[in-house]
């Protein structure tokens, strides 16, 4: 997660993590030790493609479902 927020910022794309990973920070003395399937972020809309395209980029699978679209 954190290289694909560091890697939206140097796209220029506003980028915010939400739900487990922030929940870990603030939980866990530890990141690592809240095991995490998945990373949500909350991105403009006007920005998706360019964050399709970065995630891509850094090997992250193009996952979402229907009542996100």
């Amino acid at each position: 997660a954190k290289k694909l927020l560091t890697a939206l910022n140097d796209a220029r794309v506003p980028a915010l993590l939400v739900k487990g990973v922030v929940l870990a920070a603030d939980v866990y003395s530890d990141v690592g030790e809240r095991p995490l399937t998945d990373v949500d972020v909350l991105v403009r809309p006007r920005c998706f493609f360019r964050v399709v395209s970065v995630a891509r980029r850094y090997g992250w699978p193009r996952v979402w479902d229907s009542k996100t679209l």
